[in-house]
């Protein structure tokens, strides 16, 4: 009997932490949404069509592209993947990710060799593949830490860091635009890259010094 009673308070905290989780996670996209719809008045006001439309290209490329770079392998595999390797979660999501990384090297050798047919289609530089690609590689250390941090309700510090996050990739994107008129289109596409590069290496690196640590 009083295991039950303790068991039942257990349930009750996990349910109330739930609760928290989904309420934090839900005023972060909140806030991602509202930050959007400020900005993009901004942006209109910033770049002429042309490089709006240039902006525009290069981030519906950059979600088809991720589609094949990063092979979606957050998401169907992961949930399950977590729930089965209890005792070694960090080893399993290191796994996934040097999958990942296959993946976005054999994606970005591909385009390097048909680069002259694709940049026809497409018309975006070089440089920003570059950029794109780079992010492809580093992003899924980071996606695959909130997934973790969803997985087991905490939600305190990911909020806190996607919130920044977005942020700064805004502001320095606006920032950018403003010094570097002569290029704008590099300058909205760099300044909102490379604030959440420098997140994503923090936590690539961090992922695999924790794992080199459990493996040694």
């Amino acid at each position: 009997m009083f295991e039950k009673i303790v068991e039942g308070i257990r349930n009750i905290k996990q349910w109330r932490t739930g609760i928290k989780a989904s309420v934090a996670y839900a005023g972060v996209s909140i806030f991602q949404a509202s930050l959007s719809f400020i900005t993009s008045p901004i942006f209109t006001r910033l770049l002429t069509q042309d490089e709006y439309g240039q902006v525009a290209i290069y981030f519906s490329i950059n979600q088809l592209i991720g589609t094949f770079a990063l092979f979606n392998l957050g998401a169907g595999c992961m949930d399950i993947g977590l729930q089965d390797n209890e005792d070694d979660r960090l080893v399993f999501i290191f796994s996934i990710l040097v999958l990942s990384n296959i993946t976005t090297i054999a994606t970005g050798v591909l385009i390097y060799f048909f680069w002259p047919i694709i940049k026809s289609y497409i018309g975006i530089d070089f440089i920003l593949m570059i950029v794109m690609f780079i992010s492809f590689f580093l992003s899924p250390a980071y996606s695959f830490w909130l997934r973790l941090e969803r997985f087991e309700f905490r939600y305190k510090l990911s909020s806190l860091i996607t919130l920044l996050s977005v942020f700064l990739s805004c502001a320095c994107s606006i920032i950018a635009v403003l010094i570097y008129k002569e290029s704008k289109v590099h300058a909205r596409v760099m300044g909102a890259s490379i604030p959440l590069l420098i997140i994503y290496v923090i936590f690539y690196f961090r992922l695999g010094y924790k794992v080199s640590r459990r493996i040694c």
